[in-house]
């Protein structure tokens, strides 16, 4: 069986130490499936978004399925291409570098997407002070994470397996990977805290706004133990590969998350509910059927405090139209 140098200069078995990359190929390769379909799911069913969401949606469906692609190339270039050639095994390959770099796109898009969501629904509804505070810190967070992943890529170009125990490419990634979980959990923390039960009067808050409430505590825990894991995976064992599993799924996992709330949305955003009437109050009326003036939900409400902000009514987007708390 053949051998090659790992990143410690240590000599180990093929087999052991691109284990982990053949294996979390071949795993995370069922996220592309999801994500076509997701895709599909988004522009058969939320025409009324804009065209800049769109274009981050499209963005994602290209360079999601493109880091799968790469690491295909890089395994195919290890082991067919250049079977049997040990010193090829001690290289990294420019396809390895492109799917870094794409992943490292893909994370920092979707977060700065959560960074303009936080500010718009902070400014709805008025529960977090300085309307530019929180966002700015994920944005912040975000940003470094995307210049120290670029770097990093970087000098995965011009550097060999080896490098990956040098300690300025474990401060690279240690720092990148740090702010890029900074970033997620302080987007999740200040989207749970705005959609929390106390800051939306009951009789306002909708089923879908309650989905969403869940949805972002669920991607929240999702996203910590992938950042976590692939952090913890490579400090501990830096001469191996173990991190690539965490590595590989990372961008599929962004993606797939950002496209599900998205499609959980009803009627194409976030849209508090009229409140619900009893048989005997009101007959019943089809949602569907318009009226002059508006649409019957909005006849069904009963005071013109229930009626979402008019400027987020037909607009096209993507967050929930937020009743305003009431705070001066």
């Amino acid at each position: 069986m053949a051998t090659v140098v790992n990143a410690g200069g240590d000599v180990v078995w093929v087999s052991r130490f691109y284990s982990a990359m053949y294996w979390g190929k071949c795993r995370c390769g069922i996220f592309v499936g999801i994500s076509f379909v997701q895709g599909y799911l988004y522009f058969t069913s939320n025409n009324k978004d804009r065209w800049s969401m769109k274009a981050l949606v499209i963005f994602l469906l290209i360079f999601d399925p493109a880091t799968s692609l790469l690491m295909a190339e890089t395994i195919y270039y290890y082991f067919v291409v250049n079977f049997g050639v040990v010193e090829a095994l001690e290289t990294i390959p420019i396809s390895w570098v492109i799917e870094s770099e794409s992943t490292v796109l893909v994370t920092a898009m979707v977060q700065f997407f959560f960074a303009t969501r936080v500010y718009l629904i902070n400014g709805a509804i008025d529960a977090l002070p300085l309307r530019w505070a929180a966002p700015a810190l994920v944005f912040l967070f975000a940003l470094m994470a995307l210049v120290m992943g670029t770097v990093r890529t970087a000098l995965l170009g011009v550097w060999s397996l080896r490098s990956f125990s040098l300690a300025s490419y474990q401060t690279l990634a240690t720092i990148e990977e740090s702010c890029a979980l900074m970033s997620d959990l302080f987007a999740s923390t200040c989207l749970c805290y705005m959609l929390a039960p106390p800051q939306l009067d009951p009789m306002k808050r909708s089923e879908t706004l309650k989905a969403m409430f869940i949805f972002t505590i669920n991607r929240a825990v999702l996203m910590t133990i992938v950042q976590i894991g692939m952090l913890s995976s490579y400090l501990y064992a830096r001469e191996h590969l173990y991190w690539m599993p965490f590595h590989l799924c990372k961008s599929k996992l962004y993606t797939n998350t950002l496209l599900a709330m998205l499609n959980s949305r009803s009627g194409g955003s976030f849209r508090p509910q009229a409140p619900s009437r009893t048989p005997w109050s009101m007959p019943m009326i089809n949602p569907t059927v318009k009226e002059s003036g508006g649409t019957v939900g909005h006849s069904m409400l009963t005071s013109e405090e229930d009626v979402a902000p008019s400027e987020a009514e037909g607009n096209g987007s993507d967050f929930p139209n937020l009743p305003s708390s009431g705070r001066s």
